[in-house]
């Protein structure tokens, strides 16, 4: 409504009202498919709390910067629709990633790269394999991870998806991070180009803050706490200052810069944001929320005088 009165008031071009309109349906695919995920019937319970939580906001859709950055649709209306129903199984993937769905997540994602691979269409290739990188990263498969990541790094660079890239290069240095793989001095290396593609975004925000966090991941993995603690600090401040920042990813950034930081009543207090951030959108009773009040009480000093319990 508010898009189509703008437009209707000559404050904003045809052009700009296609680019607000795609953005929103967006959204709304994605509120469908969590909708469709949490009313069907399934042998297993999903995790409606964190469906819900990490649908993508709204405020986005209304920036002129960020809708307009966003990579067009085909001008072939046959392959304009085969791409529109190839990117539903991209959100339908993500949602049964949240809902804590790996095995059909992954199933649905892998279905998207071979639909991506024979429309030729490289900017959805990139976003498939970036989803499919991204469940496999918490999942069994995460030695295949890093391929699927490098693969959609290439394509992104190659088509000028700076979202995607700015991610896979995030994304690729935490996975490799953890896995012990590549020596941590080419890692950090790979760092200012994580940020770079992230400052080329018209809201950088929510991208700066992943490639600060997995920057710190790498200095832990170095026993660098110092440098660790600086940059999860910076992906604190960056999330802050995000439009789309995911909260749970916003609540780990506050936990990490926490297990970096040697002060017990700095450190409280950061476990103390992080939980209340996971409490505002998952409740009292989510096993995330719970997890995090059990490290907090590990970590913590003195437990007979601390609330964490």
């Amino acid at each position: 409504r508010d898009a189509c009165l703008v437009h209707h008031r000559g404050e904003q071009s045809s052009t700009l009202l296609d680019a607000r309109m795609r953005c929103l349906q967006q959204r709304r695919g994605a509120l469908a498919s969590a909708v469709r995920l949490l009313s069907g019937r399934s042998d297993s319970p999903f995790d409606a709390a964190q469906v819900v939580a990490r649908l993508p906001a709204l405020a986005p859709c209304s920036d002129v910067g960020f809708v307009m950055a966003e990579v067009a649709i085909p001008e072939d209306p046959v392959l304009a629709t085969a791409v529109a129903a190839a990117e539903e199984r991209v959100t339908e993937a993500r949602t049964r990633f949240h809902g804590g769905d790996l095995s059909g997540a992954e199933r649905i994602a892998e279905a998207a790269v071979a639909e991506a691979r024979r429309l030729e269409f490289k900017p959805l290739l990139a976003e498939a394999l970036l989803a499919l990188g991204t469940i496999e990263m918490s999942g069994p498969k995460a030695s295949e991870a890093t391929g699927h990541l490098e693969e959609a790094t290439a394509v992104a660079v190659a088509t000028h998806h700076d979202a995607v890239a700015a991610e896979t290069f995030a994304r690729r240095i935490f996975v490799e991070a953890m896995a012990n793989s590549t020596p941590t001095d080419v890692l950090l290396a790979q760092v200012p180009l994580a940020r770079a593609f992230a400052q080329r975004l018209p809201e950088p925000a929510s991208a700066l803050a992943r490639a600060s966090s997995n920057e710190g991941t790498v200095h832990l993995a170095r026993a660098d706490r110092t440098r660790a603690a600086e940059a999860f600090g910076r992906a604190v401040a960056e999330s802050d200052h995000a439009i789309d920042v995911d909260p749970i990813e916003r609540s780990n950034y506050l936990q990490y810069l926490a297990y970096a930081t040697d002060d017990p009543q700095q450190r409280d207090s950061l476990f103390a944001r992080s939980e209340a951030g996971l409490l505002a959108v998952l409740g009292l009773d989510h096993p995330l929320v719970l997890q995090r009040r059990l490290v907090r009480a590990w970590l913590m000093s003195d437990l007979k005088t601390s609330g964490a319990l």
